[in-house]
């Protein structure tokens, strides 16, 4: 390539510049000004290029340069949860239903003999009281001491009657033994047995039977007369009555509801499962009503039903309570009435366990399972629950005294986590209230 330069006159700039590019029958003629335009344009480009990789280039040594930091290792907190120091007991275990009081023995009141009422106690009313044999009405007895007096006459009749007849009979014994001969007959033989007749034996059943038959006319009129006396059949109390002073009462007749009062029944509702628990008949009860937690009537378990009710797959025990209207001077006096009719809470008492761990049902994990603060870190037992017993929980086997059970709820419980006791917690801000108060 061949480059011309001419000039112009004399004290002139630069005019022309040419050049020529090696090529067969090819030339290119470049402007000066063009060439400046093109060097600046790849200066622009270049050097902003150039400062970027040496701003990156110290940079870069200045990070190589900088000190390393150690790595940090985070630790995790403690969990801080609520715990109780387990110990060995003997509790009884106790079943809790609830049933109605209902009456012990409810009796109908009715007169065996017909009459006017001519007395009625004062307490003969529905809810009186009457002991046993207390006289409740009176029946007018005239016709009955009437016909008792006839009934005793003839007894006496057939006792004179009687009296004429053994005599007769005893002649004609002695007769026939001193003559040796039946009288009766011609062609008797000495030492032959007498005709009946001729010894009054017939005579003498006949008045025998009728002696029997008048005394007994005469016990049933005598009882008829103390009929007429309507007595208390035990102590009960009055539910309803029929009858009032000058009414006539038939025989047979209802006058009054009776119910006992020496002990009520309560019929409790319990589950199978539980009577493995009862001495039956024998166990304890405790009878509490909802609105008198402080009135505890005592019982006992008497019976079984025997029975399994098909709809609840339940059977029925009846407890008895004595006294319940504080008449007699019994274990539950001063505990006010426990009258029939009433809904009550009853607690059982079943045997009595020897031994066991008792904790909160909400110490229970899944899987039968409990968790245990030992030395900072958490542990998962298994565990053998013996019974469920409203809040509690008693446990045979997989504890021991002395460990400390996990109250608080957590999630994502893992064996050997880092806990911390809140009885730990209070102990340390003592200490650090201590510490606070010991600065000057």
């Amino acid at each position: 390539m061949q480059i011309g330069i001419r000039s112009g006159k004399a004290g002139h700039p630069l005019r022309l510049f040419t050049a020529w590019r090696g090529s067969a029958g090819s030339s290119a003629f470049v402007h000066p000004s063009e060439a400046v335009m093109n060097i600046r344009t790849l200066f622009k480009i270049v050097l902003p290029l150039l400062i970027l990789a040496l701003a990156v280039l110290v940079a870069a040594r200045f990070i190589a340069a900088r000190p390393q930091p150690e790595p940090l290792t985070r630790e995790v907190p403690a969990v801080l949860v609520e715990t109780m120091t387990t110990t060995r007991e003997d509790r009884t275990v106790i079943i809790r239903a609830t049933g109605t009081v209902r009456a012990a023995r409810e009796s109908t009141i009715v007169p065996q003999v017909a009459g006017k009422v001519v007395w009625a106690a004062e307490q003969f009313t529905a809810g009186g009281f009457f002991r046993q044999g207390e006289p409740m009405l009176v029946l007018e007895d005239a016709d009955y001491r009437l016909a008792l007096e006839r009934a005793e006459a003839d007894v006496v009749r057939a006792e004179v009657e009687l009296t004429k007849v053994e005599g007769a009979a005893r002649v004609a014994r002695q007769e026939w033994e001193h003559f040796g001969l039946d009288l009766g007959e011609n062609d008797a033989q000495p030492g032959q047995e007498p005709n009946p007749l001729v010894l009054f034996e017939p005579q003498l059943r006949q008045a025998q039977a009728a002696l029997r038959a008048a005394r007994a006319a005469r016990d049933q009129a005598r009882l008829n007369l103390e009929r007429t006396r309507i007595t208390a059949p035990y102590n009960c109390r009055v539910r309803t009555e029929n009858a009032a002073l000058g009414q006539f009462v038939h025989s047979g007749a209802p006058v009054a509801v009776v119910a006992d009062t020496d002990e009520v029944d309560i019929r409790l509702p319990v589950r199978v499962e539980d009577l493995d628990w009862l001495e039956i008949p024998g166990a304890k009860a405790q009878v509490r009503v909802s609105d008198r937690a402080e009135a505890v009537w005592h019982g006992r378990v008497v019976r079984s039903l025997g029975e399994v009710d098909p709809n609840t797959r339940m059977t029925t025990l009846v407890v008895s309570v004595a006294d319940p209207y504080n008449l007699h001077p019994t274990e539950n006096a001063g505990q006010g009435h426990l009258p029939p009719g009433l809904f009550v809470e009853v607690d059982l008492k079943g045997v009595e366990l020897s031994g066991i761990v008792v904790v909160p049902r909400r110490a229970l994990r899944e899987h039968s399972t409990i968790w245990l603060a030992e030395e900072g870190t958490l542990r998962i037992r298994e565990v053998q629950v013996v019974r469920a017993q409203g809040e509690e929980l008693f446990l045979a086997t997989g504890i021991e005294s002395d460990q400390r059970v996990v109250l608080t709820s957590l999630t994502g419980v893992a064996e050997g986590m880092a806990v911390r006791v809140a009885a730990d917690k209070a102990r340390d801000e003592a200490r650090d209230e201590v510490r606070h108060e010991a600065r000057p």
